[in-house]
């Protein structure tokens, strides 16, 4: 079963395919570099390059990565608290954090980024 949208624009050669492409190659990279602790060179050769791609071609959608992937960082960290109550206690906190953090990235790469 395919989503009619990646099937749409990911069918041709466009700026939508190549940016679908590197957002998706810019996340496996990340997953690989935070997640599974693998540092190569060629780890961040690809982080680097699949962020230039994607910030060339449509630079406002690194705001709903970025966010995305903080958001998803944050919850994976929360999961790896054994005691539920205190990670109920302190997913209020982080939430806090996280949108200061995220409203602190948007005003800063907004200038940068086009926004």
């Amino acid at each position: 079963m395919c989503i009619p949208s990646v099937l749409l624009f990911s069918s041709g050669i466009m700026k939508d395919s190549f940016t679908f492409a590197f957002a998706g190659l810019l996340l496996v990279y990340l997953y690989e570099l935070i997640v599974k602790k693998r540092f190569s060179i060629n780890v961040f050769f690809y982080i680097i390059f699949s962020f230039y791609v994607v910030y060339s071609l449509k630079p406002y959608l690194l705001y709903a990565f970025l966010i995305s992937f903080m958001l998803w960082f944050a919850l994976m960290n929360l999961y790896k608290v054994k005691n539920k109550i205190f990670r109920v206690l302190i997913f209020p906190a982080m939430l806090l954090i996280l949108s200061v953090s995220i409203l602190y990235l948007v005003n800063t790469l907004g200038g940068i980024l086009g926004g």
